[in-house]
């Protein structure tokens, strides 16, 4: 089953919100926290998509829910995205959509 753009957009955003609060010294955020940043509607929400992205390597979970890491891919990945969305125009971004979806 393919996944929709939002849960991708989802994880990216978790993702990011991560590496700030790493970023900032501050400890790493809880579920309800990143259930906030995203709006989602459930923590269960948070869950999946923090199963998704260990799963691909790019978090690490500790200690239990509480402590949520970027891995050396995760901090990669984000490099990445920034190099590639950052500098483009808006267009670029909008082109690379389906049409009429």
């Amino acid at each position: 089953m393919k996944e929709n753009t939002q849960a991708k957009s989802n994880r990216i955003t978790i993702l990011k919100f991560l590496k700030t609060c790493i970023s900032q010294n501050q400890p790493s955020p809880t579920y309800k926290e990143i259930q906030e940043h995203i709006r989602a509607a459930s923590p269960q929400t948070v869950t999946y998509h923090v199963f998704k992205l260990e799963k691909e390597g790019l978090v690490t979970k500790s200690g239990g829910h509480r402590s949520l890491g970027i891995s050396n891919l995760g901090n990669l990945f984000i490099e990445y995205l920034e190099s590639v969305f950052i500098n483009l125009p808006a267009k670029v971004v909008v082109a690379k959509k389906k049409p009429f979806e």
